[in-house]
């Protein structure tokens, strides 16, 4: 019973942790959201392709490279609520590594760049290029006290970080362009950065120095600079190694996450990356408001479920793995009921939100295409974000060393297909590209599931798939919602039309909603109850109630 009851512990963390998340930075998404739109409305395609496409590549390249590593194999310690100082130096002394690699990549990265584009030094777009690089090395120095952050579970910490590091880049891109300071070359993208990069690095040293003299007085302070521990070496090998694993496969995944923008930047037009940008955008207001914070809660989670599942019970020699599997089942069921809703009502509204955003020259071009595809895109990221979060918490180093030969074979195959798809369907094409790739990549993750709950009696995916009810309900609705659009909507007369039109899709949606909330009650009696941390909800998995009486009342 002992792994129930962290397992139920842990689940009860993560949809806390994942609610407060998920509230604040959609919040802070809508607002940023909406600035950018007023942003993108005094940009042209190549403007927007830059902000969107060019720069964002950059720094995901310096810091997928340099830090990504870092925070998973950090993350899997276990400092528990009141680490001892010898616990915390050792994943702190480990995390400070990530800054002068992350320094050594920003160079290397930034003059690559300055090299291939043959740029003079009074170019306004190498000054660009070289502020991007400044801020990416003050963000690096707040990256240790960001995995500490994460360690202790102080996620409302980073709500709060984020959120203003997020506002205010926001508020400084509006503010400049007003002005018309810095548009040439993106130089006004790159001081927006910058903003976001201080923000970060005020916040996070603020919040653990004042942390740290509140604490100096009972002795329980956690060291914020490598330090050695007590009996043992300064920078852990256990750690390191797996650090190292994590780094690597930070490389292949870069190639898997961003393999299609690099294909966009060195085959594709400044209009295909003009048109991904927007449609990028609108994506990210979902997959970084929801998809990215439970993604993150749950590899936490699923890494401290899964080291107390491993833990030996008093009367059983083997883990007890029935609390992690019920929080892995949860998570499935729940992102799936949300890709849905994009795959049913994404597609035939496209169209409409582009035109209503953005205007009719955006809204007339490849845009509501790809957008409808990217709906698709959203779905399966968010079931891998899910199922390959779990792999990485809970996987050995040689299941890590299996992992990343899969992730070398899916990236050349990703690479050679955005490539081909590029040049005959153009950013649709490379959205395609991206699915399939995401569909590999799910299909390895669920090979593992299988075989780590292999020994499970209760274990079953069909507890995670949603109701037969709730599917057809969502069949009917994207039906009625393409029947809708091409009888009501009239592009001429646009508002008139469309105001009919989107009523019919908001009572599609309430109808939805219905079949949800009647076919899947059990699953939400899970949410509340593992909310409250109930030990007794993972207790009832064995007696078939929650999710598997939900299988139970299936029509």
């Amino acid at each position: 019973m002992a792994g129930e009851k962290a397992g139920a512990r842990e689940a009860g963390v993560l949809v806390s942790s994942f609610l407060h998340l998920m509230i604040s930075q959609l919040a802070t998404r809508v607002i940023s959201f909406l600035l950018n739109v007023l942003i993108d409305r005094r940009l042209n395609a190549a403007e927007i392709g830059l902000s969107a496409v060019q720069f964002p590549l950059i720094t995901t390249t310096i810091f997928m490279i340099s830090r990504e590593g870092f925070r998973r194999g950090c993350i899997r310690s276990d400092l528990g609520d009141n680490p001892h100082q010898s616990a915390a130096a050792r994943v702190v002394s480990v995390a400070w590594l990530s800054v002068p690699v992350g320094l050594l990549v920003t160079c290397a990265t930034v003059g690559t760049i300055l090299w291939w584009q043959q740029l003079p030094v009074a170019d306004v777009r190498t000054q660009a290029l070289l502020v991007l690089g400044v801020a990416a090395g003050v963000e690096l120095l707040s990256e240790p006290l960001y995995i500490l952050a994460q360690c202790l579970l102080l996620l409302r910490v980073r709500v709060v970080i984020e959120t203003l590091a997020t506002l205010g880049k926001s508020l400084v891109t509006y503010a400049l362009l007003l002005q018309g300071i810095g548009k040439a070359g993106g130089l006004v993208f790159a001081y927006a950065q910058l903003t976001y990069a201080l923000v970060l690095l005020v916040g996070y040293w603020g919040y653990f120095l004042s942390r740290a003299r509140r604490r100096e007085t009972t002795g329980a302070s956690v060291p914020l600079l490598p330090s050695r521990p007590k009996g043992g070496p300064l920078l852990d090998p256990s750690l390191l190694r797996v650090c190292g694993a994590f780094s690597w496969q930070s490389v292949e995944k870069l190639a898997l996450a961003e393999g299609e923008k690099f294909v966009l930047v060195l085959s594709g037009s400044q209009h295909n990356q003009g048109v991904y940008g927007i449609v990028e955008k609108l994506g990210s207001l979902v997959v970084r408001s929801v998809l990215q914070p439970f993604e993150e809660s749950a590899f936490t989670m699923f890494s401290k479920a899964a080291s107390s599942a491993n833990k030996k019970d008093d009367d059983a020699q083997k883990p007890d793995v029935r609390g992690v599997e019920r929080v892995l089942l949860l998570a499935i069921k729940g992102v799936s009921l949300l890709g849905l809703v994009f795959v049913a009502f994404g597609p035939p509204y496209s169209y409409t939100l582009l035109r209503l955003l953005y205007g009719r020259d955006k809204s007339d071009s490849e845009a509501p295409t790809a957008l409808a595809c990217y709906c698709l895109y959203v779905m399966v990221m968010a079931l891998n974000g899910i199922t390959e979060s779990f792999l990485h918490a809970t996987a050995s180093e040689r299941g890590l060393a299996w992992n990343n030969v899969a992730l070398v074979v899916f990236s050349v195959c990703h690479v050679a297909l955005s490539v081909a798809l590029v040049q005959a369907r153009g950013t649709t094409g490379l959205i395609l590209a991206n699915v399939c790739n995401m569909t590999l990549r799910i299909t390895y993750s669920m090979v593992f599931i299988l075989r780590y709950f292999k020994g499970s009696p209760t274990f079953s995916i069909r507890r995670a798939v949603p109701s037969i009810r709730v599917i057809g309900t969502f069949i009917a609705a994207a039906l009625t919602a393409h029947w809708a659009e091409v009888t009501f909507l009239d592009h001429d007369r646009f508002y008139t039309s469309a105001a009919t039109y989107i009523m019919v899709g908001g009572a599609c949606f309430v109808g939805v909603l219905g079949a949800i909330y009647t076919a899947e009650r059990s699953f939400f009696s899970e949410i509340a109850s593992l909310r409250r941390g109930s030990s007794a909800s993972i207790g009832d998995a064995a007696t078939g109630v929650g999710v598997v009486d939900g299988d139970k009342k299936r029509t």
